[in-house]
């Protein structure tokens, strides 16, 4: 048997593990609450990328842009955005269509988050595309680089291999010969014991 929030297919929130929650006031009158988890998924690490790919769905979705034409889309007054950490919440911002409201000055401390919104509503204000402004703003899961001259893990079966990794080391990189050459004895001494 389905319920009707499985029929409808409305998110189920995470209420009690979000560390945001979202409000929008609507130009008649309603609200809509959201919050930034929902049941059995993960949040990202970084909270203010979390808040930031947001903010981004917000405007994808027509929330924040003023000129949607979507007929889903009631036109909003503002939405608001709150930090939560277990019961207490803390009002971080406003956003209305035409510029942000920083409600706790706390926040302006928080250099990545003011200038991912600086650089959102500069795009908004020179007629940049909402899907165009998510494109160039998103925050994306990035595997880590790996370190070129790390020798700890094994990363090449043979010799042959090895070698022609340092040669291209040598004349693709800007890394110094000497850091090269050192990498290569100690690889050659931890993975190719003669």
């Amino acid at each position: 048997m389905t319920t009707s929030k499985e029929i409808r297919n409305e998110p189920i929130w995470d209420k009690a593990h979000s560390s945001y929650i979202r409000i929008i006031y609507l130009q008649n009158g309603y609200t809509l609450t959201g919050y930034s988890k929902k049941v059995g998924q993960n949040e990202r690490r970084d909270k203010s990328d979390l808040l930031s790919n947001w903010i981004l769905r917000d405007l994808t979705n027509g929330y924040l842009d003023k000129s949607t034409t979507n007929p889903k889309i009631t036109p909003i007054d503002r939405i608001e955005y709150y930090a939560k950490r277990g019961d207490s919440v803390e009002h971080i911002l406003n956003l209305y269509y035409e510029f942000p409201e920083w409600i706790s000055t706390k926040w302006l401390e928080n250099k990545k988050l003011v200038s991912f919104i600086n650089r959102f509503y500069f795009l908004l204000r020179n007629g940049k595309e909402p899907a165009l402004i998510a494109n160039e703003l998103q925050v994306r899961t990035r595997a880590p680089k790996q370190d070129p001259l790390d020798f700890s893990l094994r990363r090449f079966s043979n010799m042959i291999d090895l070698n022609a990794y340092v040669v291209r080391l040598r004349t693709t990189s800007d890394l110094p010969t000497e850091a090269v050459d050192n990498f290569y004895r100690n690889y050659k001494e931890k993975h190719f014991k003669l």
